[in-house]
């Protein structure tokens, strides 16, 4: 820790390097000296943070959680009965370049609980928010793996050898002096959160340059992961071993990586340029830089029987997919999800597996509402020119691929790639196989298509709650100065209604959503994102609101009787406070 420059430090740096000095030193190493001296010197240059008295605070959180506690405080033997593992602390400027900008942020979250509630996963693409999640548990939601085996580790693989995870998700490559590196040193942490398993890891040279990974794996039976990137501006889909990456550029020289494996999804983010995140993600399949067989892990059970199974439910037409693969080749990996608010794109994701041969496949599908705005993926390792390839009126595109082929094509609405270890001859058979599909979405939906919801326009959440019969006092009457209504919306769902406002000031938004449950507890599980800032508890008539942040984002989340409402967007603690207050009447008990 460099006590030396600690006296020319403004706040804010002190703070940082504290944390930092925390984070990376072992139980064994930690000097409760130097923690002394720096807080006393960040003392003097904010008194009246002393104001604060520990004693009282502890006595208070001893009195509120009495119950999680083991013995005799007194003598000093007092334990917990739950463990909380503090998460490991990227470097603030890496974490935040990762994060998407704050209007995608609060067109997708004021659609969070609807897509839901449709069927539609978006909690892949939530995850990478923060670190930490607040849920209101559902009743119909169980976990389905093992407690992870938390702790910090020397190693990404590490921590993934030591929860048992067999999937390739490590990278097997280090940047190094070429790519504007010192020596890197590497550290990985896992937690086991409210709804998921929650790996991490940092990569940082001496001067504080580095890169960061997040893994997630979400244990209820009713989470999968979705394609978050796709549709995006600025994002390129790199495909290197039949697994799509997404390459977002984040404006300011750098990228971050975003991609699915199995039930994971996975994040790569710091000061890493195109080439150098690129050859990172290479790795992940090539740990000698060339391809090798990677068995599907063997816990793993995928959704769906097949990839038209999965076209089906997101009212696509079957007939997109190929109805041919070489014998042996068995359904290993099938992910599908809703994405983009550049452009709506819907994605299923298939991968078949020959542990006889040790050879792989895949098929990959995208539906593009906008069929202007179509990128075309880029291929790795492919070589010479495409053969082109006519069937049904489409162009296909072969390329040699290493010692397999790619079909790539684009056609109207619709995307998609073929690529694994396939002869020219096996390749143009799968692309034959595929029948003439509708260029449109099916008019007439099936059964188990999803229906689109009839939303219903409204001048204010006032008026919405009126017109179903509810109390206007449901919902805050005052919210900060400057923002104004843009729209709100209801739309009835299965089993809820769910009410929809948006506000804006200048560039901020602030969203109040409100559901309505057919009864008290329909089962679900709402997630909200937050960073590792504690919760505030707030009680208004008798209702427990919880306010807690994910960076500059605030949200407000409560759940009474048979509603359940948040308030997210930019806003203070006390603003946060008066528009609870502002909140008068209370939900019946269902």
């Amino acid at each position: 820790m460099p006590e030396h420059r600690w006296n020319d430090m403004e706040l804010d740096e002190q703070t940082e390097a504290l944390s930092d000095y925390l984070d990376q030193m072992e139980e064994e190493e930690f000097d409760p000296a130097i923690v002394d001296r720096c807080l006393a010197a960040m003392e003097d240059l904010e008194p009246e943070a002393s104001e604060f008295d520990a004693e009282e605070a502890l006595k208070t959180f001893r009195e509120k959680h009495k119950d999680l506690i083991r013995g005799n405080s007194d003598a000093g033997q007092e334990q917990p009965e739950l463990k909380v593992l503090p998460t490991v602390r990227s470097p603030r400027r890496r974490r935040l370049a990762a994060r998407i900008a704050a209007v995608a942020a609060v067109t997708a979250a004021s659609c969070l609980l609807v897509c839901q509630a449709a069927g539609i996963d978006v909690l892949g693409f939530f995850a990478k928010w923060g670190r930490e999640e607040f849920w209101f548990p559902g009743a119909g939601n169980t976990a389905v793996s093992d407690a992870a085996v938390t702790g910090t580790y020397t190693s990404l693989q590490a921590a993934l050898d030591a929860n048992s995870i067999t999937a390739p998700l490590a990278p097997n490559w280090m940047p190094g002096e070429a790519e504007g590196f010192g020596t890197l040193t590497e550290r990985a942490q896992v937690s086991q959160e409210m709804q998921s398993t929650l790996i991490t890891a940092d990569w940082e040279d001496s001067t504080g340059k580095g890169y960061s990974m997040e893994i997630v794996r979400y244990d209820l039976e009713s989470a999968s992961v979705s394609f978050a990137a796709a549709g995006e501006r600025d994002t390129e889909q790199y495909v290197c071993d039949g697994t799509s990456y997404y390459i977002m550029d984040q404006g300011d020289g750098t990228v971050s990586v975003l991609w699915n494996r199995e039930d994971f999804t996975a994040e790569l983010w710091g000061d890493l340029d195109e080439e150098t995140a690129k050859a990172l993600v290479r790795s992940v399949t090539r740990p000698e830089g060339e391809r090798v067989y990677l068995a599907p892990s063997q816990d793993y059970v995928p959704l769906g029987n097949s990839i038209q199974s999965m076209l089906t439910p997101h009212n696509l037409d079957a007939r997109m997919a190929p109805t041919w693969r070489p014998a042996g080749f068995e359904k290993c990996d099938i992910s599908a999800g809703n994405s983009g608010y550049d452009s709506r794109v819907t994605t299923v994701h298939t991968v078949y597996d020959n542990s006889d041969t040790e050879q792989s496949l895949t098929v990959h599908l995208e539906w593009w509402d906008d069929a202007g705005a179509i990128t075309a993926p880029v291929f790795e390792g492919i070589t010479g020119e495409p053969v082109c390839y006519v069937h049904n009126g489409v162009e296909f595109r072969l390329y040699t691929c290493g010692s397999g082929h790619v079909a790539a094509w684009q056609a109207g609405h619709v995307s998609g790639y073929i690529s694994g270890d396939l002869t020219l001859a096996e390749t143009k058979r799968m692309v034959d196989s595929i029948p003439r599909w509708s260029p449109e979405r099916p008019e007439e939906e099936s059964s188990g298509q999803v229906i689109e919801p009839e939303y219903q326009y409204y001048d204010s959440m006032a008026d919405a709650l009126e017109d179903y019969g509810l109390d206007a006092g449901l919902a805050p009457s005052w919210v900060p100065e400057g923002f104004v209504p843009e729209e709100s919306e209801a739309v009835e769902l299965f089993s809820s209604v769910e009410f929809d406002t948006v506000y804006v000031r200048d560039e901020e938004y602030l969203m109040l959503h409100l559901s309505l449950l057919e009864k008290g507890d329909d089962g679900r599980t709402t997630v909200y994102m937050k960073d590792d800032e504690p919760v505030t508890e707030y009680v208004h008539n008798d209702v427990t609101y919880y306010i807690m942040t994910n960076g500059e984002w605030r949200t407000v989340a409560w759940k009474s009787g048979n509603m359940e409402g948040s308030i997210s967007g930019s806003f203070t603690l006390d603003e946060a406070k008066q528009m609870v207050d502002s909140i008068t009447a209370v939900p019946e008990n269902s």
